[in-house]
This record gives C-alpha cells, structure tokens and sequence, in this order.
C-alpha cells in the first residue's frame, strides 16, 4: 500500500493549496502475543500462587501496541511546516479501542515546525517517557520493559476526609515511573491538554519541554505539569535526563517529582544500556467521581520515596536480536495491603531475557521470559512471565 497519501483536496479541508505542498501518511502497527503469568504466593486471594494463559495486545508484553495512524504535513514556505499526527490504539486480541475507548487515544496534535524547532498543542507522549529509551533493550516493551510496573491484585480505599473523598485505586507497584499502568497524576505515558517543544538538532543535542493545563476552575496551578528532557547522541554514545513535576488536582501541592539519567554505548558486538531514576512525594490524582486512578497508596496518598535503577544490553546477531536486562527498584512507606494502615518498605526488580527474529524489514517474531525478585516478589501477580509474539508494521 503506498503510504504517502497527496492531494487531500479529497477532503475539501485544504481548499487550494497544491497537491506538491501537503502530504499524509498512513501508518501502523499489529502486534500479538501469547503470555503465560504465575502469580507470586502473597497475591490478592484467587489470584495468589495461580498460573494463567492469556493472548495479550502488544501493549502487554509486546514489541508495541497495535496502533493505526495519521501524520501530515503542509509547506508554508521558508522552510515553515504545518504538521498534524493523529494515532488510534486498539487491542489486536479484541477488536476494541484501546485507552479507554478513545479515537486518537495514543497521540492527537496539531502545530508547526521548521528552522527554530517543533511547536505542538494536543496529546503527546511526555518528555520522561522519550527519553527513557535509551535505557531499554527492549524498546519500552515486551516482558523486559523497564517501565513496566507489576499488579498485586489488591485495592485500598482512603478515607474521606472532608477536603478530597474517599478514593478506591488499585495497588501497581512501578519500576520506572512512566508506564501506562501508572496513575495519571504521574502523566503515564502521555499528557491531555499539552503543549509540547522540541528544539532543532544542535550536533546531537536535543531539548523537548511539556506543560499540560490543569484546566482547573478558579485555580490554574491545580494539575498542571511540567515535564522537561534532553538528550545528547554522539557515534556509539547516547545519554538523556529528563525531569517532571506536578501540581495535585485536589489541593495544588508540588508532587511527583521525577528525576532520570539514562545512557547507552554501542561497543559493536552489543550495546549496553543503563538508567537510574530517582522520585519523590508521589501521589495518586483524585477524581470528582471518587475513583482513583491506581498506583499505590498508604494513609496520605504519598509514596514518599522510589528510587529505581537498571542495566541492560542488546546483542545483534542478524536476523536474530537477543536483549537482557535487569530492573530493581526501592520502595518507601508503601502499601500493599487492603489495611490502609499498613506500611512497607523494600525492593521489587524484574530479570528479562528476550530474542527477536526478522522476517523482513517489517515484520519481526519475538520471545521473552521474565523473573520477579526482592522482598516483594511473591506479592505480585507475574511473578514470572513467558510469551511468544509475532508484530508487523505497516
């Protein structure tokens, strides 16, 4: 299928500009894969010391998560482009909508670029989250992704206390913070209500700047975000660090402050990967409708400390790729109990080994094992996962 769409006069919304000035292309991804989890023997009851099959998305323990996609862009002369990316996610192993049902769940942007950078108003991906790929083999997917965070099957529910209500939120346990299963007070993956910049390539150094709007009546600072990252590539070497802070939509505190370094070098025969991320006061948001939106919670709503750090390395052997990785991250004052009085403290790492096979420049089959450890191993549920995979992009 040819993916350089011209002429969108088709759609009556260009009016007369030339067929030669504006292009979109058509894009996406389809990824399926076959997970088998066990559950570590301190789960929620019915889930604890259980195994199960399940085939997932490429969300879960895939390469990527199927997604269909728009990007365009329009000459506006001296070297000036309007530019657009619209990219719908979707569960391969369902048919349904993904993130939440919405149309353009994963990206949705409007804005310009050229000589003084990217300047863009919409949905977007967050500065934390781009740049923490260079710390991961796995490319922010399948069971060796440093992001992702594990389930404990168990819930707590504050109390209400007059000045936010009482909040019901699941208990995920993060490795790095960033991850989709994170609450959306942390940003997650991506930002609502964003404007978003990225500079022009100054000899492999790259800056990309975020504010999300709190959109908050009678308060702006209520849920805003700042969310900030650069990167530097020079031949085999490549670093970043990013940064984010938020505003809590129910009081206007100062909170999820994330602090990340990350690094690669290619020696040839593999390249070696590592990150460190180091976090502060972090909260789940509250919602008008009492419902959280899950991380992990004890009596304040504040982890009051993660620290996380990982190493890791991507091996070419051509067709083949093989990728390893190990995660470990610190907990403090967290829990994970239905008892909002309990409180622990503790570590929780994950050991990844993955193999990718190309079938051709666009399709790839994959495999990956991956282990829990630390002292909160056995409270999660996949204390060790196995799947096999097969994604093409198009």
């Amino acid at each position: 299928m040819k993916k350089s769409l011209l002429a969108l006069a088709v759609l009556g919304t260009f009016g007369g500009m030339a067929a030669a000035q504006t292009s979109v292309t058509l894009y996406g991804i389809v990824d399926a894969n076959i997970s088998r989890f066990e559950a570590g023997d301190k789960a929620a009851p019915g889930t604890a010391g259980t195994t199960v099959v399940r085939m997932n998305d490429g969300t879960t323990n895939g390469i990527n998560g199927s997604r269909w996609g728009l990007r365009g862009s329009e000459d506006l002369g001296g070297g000036t482009r309007a530019i657009f990316t619209l990219e719908s996610g979707f569960n391969i192993d369902t048919g349904n909508s993904a993130q939440g049902g919405r149309l353009f769940g994963r990206q949705a942007f409007v804005g310009v670029a050229g000589g003084f950078g990217q300047l863009t108003l919409g949905r977007h991906n967050t500065p934390v989250w781009n740049t923490m790929a260079i710390a991961d083999p796995f490319g922010q997917g399948q069971v060796g992704n440093v992001a992702g965070g594990f389930a404990t099957g168990r819930s707590v529910t504050t109390s209400n206390t007059g000045v936010t209500p009482a909040v019901t939120s699941a208990i995920e346990l993060p490795l790095f913070i960033a991850p989709a299963t994170n609450s959306a007070s942390l940003g997650g993956v991506r930002n609502d209500n964003s404007v978003n910049y990225r500079t022009p390539n100054f000899d492999g150094f790259v800056g990309e700047f975020q504010y999300r709007l709190g959109e908050t009546v009678g308060n702006v600072s209520r849920g805003r975000q700042f969310n900030m990252g650069a990167t530097f590539t020079s031949g085999p070497l490549s670093v970043g660090a990013a940064y984010q802070q938020d505003k809590t939509v129910s009081t206007g505190a100062t909170r999820n402050k994330v602090t990340m370094v990350v690094g690669s070098f290619d020696l040839g025969v593999a390249r070696l990967h590592a990150g460190f991320q180091s976090n502060r006061d972090l909260e789940v948001a509250v919602r008008g409708t009492g419902q959280g939106d899950g991380l992990l919670l004890n009596g304040d709503g504040v982890l009051n400390k993660h620290t996380v750090y990982t190493v890791g390395a991507t091996v070419p052997l051509a067709p083949f790729t093989l990728l390893a990785n190990y995660t470990s991250a610190k907990f403090e004052d967290v829990n994970l109990n239905s008892n909002v009085s309990a409180r622990g403290e503790g570590t929780l790492g994950k050991f990844a080994l993955g193999a990718q096979y190309n079938l051709s420049r666009r399709s790839i089959l994959y495999t990956g094992f991956s282990m829990a450890t630390g002292d909160f191993k056995d409270n999660v549920t996949e204390k060790t996962a196995v799947n096999v995979g097969v994604r093409h992009a198009f």
